[in-house]
């Protein structure tokens, strides 16, 4: 098996399985080329039914038959979440198999855990732990290295994020578990703009900190600023890229001593960034958890978000999209 995706048959596994097909189709590949796999067999097999390439079906729900899987394929794709609480044992697979791992998650303090406990063994195997590679947070971590790569080291990139669209229930679930399940680890990751790397000098400073009031934009002052619902794991993510290039140490990629970079969701009033600040603004301190779950759990009970497993439908998503535009100065 080439690439096994794992929590298929989930919302967005489903999504993720589509967009593959497709690729795989109008490339001709044949059945077998990659394995759909989580814990429901008729859901699964309803997945591959409906798919053009037919993937194999795979039941992983017990970590024997997790590693069972892993053993099987060269890239394991882990759509299966809150990963606080179900990813660790995939990871750990991927790094004792030699299979490269993938995934979609936002959870940053999760993310600094796997890189503690299994970094170095993934490294001494040649596995690439690849984390964050959804929403969150591939569209800014590209177009920083694009421009990285086109200006040179950087002063300062500064990323504005317009959307429309909603999260997932899985998406929701997570966040809520994070608060739930792990205050203390989730504040941390909040406060420290360089959790999983990437620092310049010794500690933060003020132009590294999150949106914690509306900002007027000093280059756009039309423009308002407030916290953008993915600012944290992107964030984290494009300095946690800045960093790995710096101990490549090749030169080839440098993104520079005094790289700073300043992401924002852009609105055209004050009002709208003090929307987004209440909305999805730091939280002040780790007691605040309990509030946090609670505004989280009627959001789910009285539908104003999705269920685990549920999202918007198709003709719904339609509607949806994001427009990142990253200004730096080299």
């Amino acid at each position: 098996i080439g690439i096994a995706v794992l929590g298929a048959t989930g919302y967005t596994g489903g999504l993720i399985c589509e967009h593959l097909d497709a690729l795989l189709s109008a490339n001709g590949s044949a059945s077998g080329a990659w394995a759909v796999a989580g814990r429901n067999m008729e859901r699964l097999n309803a997945l591959s039914a409906r798919l053009k390439t037919r993937p194999e079906v795979v039941i992983a729900e017990s970590e024997e038959q997790i590693c069972d899987l892993v053993g099987q394929c060269r890239v394991l794709l882990s759509a299966a979440g809150p990963y606080a609480l179900c990813g660790e044992p995939v990871v750990r697979a991927c790094v004792t198999s030699g299979t490269d791992y993938v995934d979609i998650t936002g959870e940053v303090y999760w993310v600094r855990q796997m890189i503690d406990r299994y970094g170095d063994a993934a490294k001494d195997r040649g596995v690439a732990l690849v984390s964050m590679c959804g929403q969150d947070s591939v569209p800014p971590d590209v177009a920083v290295n694009l421009l990285v790569q086109h200006l040179g080291p950087l002063k300062e990139a500064r990323a504005y994020m317009c959307s429309a669209g909603a999260a997932s229930g899985g998406t929701h679930r997570t966040g809520l578990t994070s608060w739930q399940a792990h205050p203390d680890l989730a504040f941390a990751a909040q406060n420290d703009p360089f959790h999983i790397g990437g620092a310049r000098g010794d500690k933060a400073r003020l132009i590294d900190q999150d949106c914690y009031a509306p900002e007027q934009c000093p280059l756009f002052p039309k423009l308002w600023l407030g916290p953008a619902g993915t600012g944290q794991p992107d964030s984290r993510c494009v300095r946690r890229s800045a960093g790995l290039f710096d101990e490549a140490g090749d030169g080839a990629c440098a993104y520079g001593d005094s790289f700073a970079l300043v992401y924002r969701d852009a609105t055209l009033s004050k009002k709208a960034a003090m929307d987004m600040l209440q909305a999805c603004g730091p939280v002040p301190t780790a007691s605040f958890a309990p509030k946090v779950c609670s505004i989280m759990e009627d959001a789910v009970s009285e539908g104003r978000a999705p269920r685990p497993g549920a999202g918007a439908p198709p003709e719904t998503r339609r509607h949806y999209g994001s427009t990142l535009v990253v200004v730096a100065e080299g």
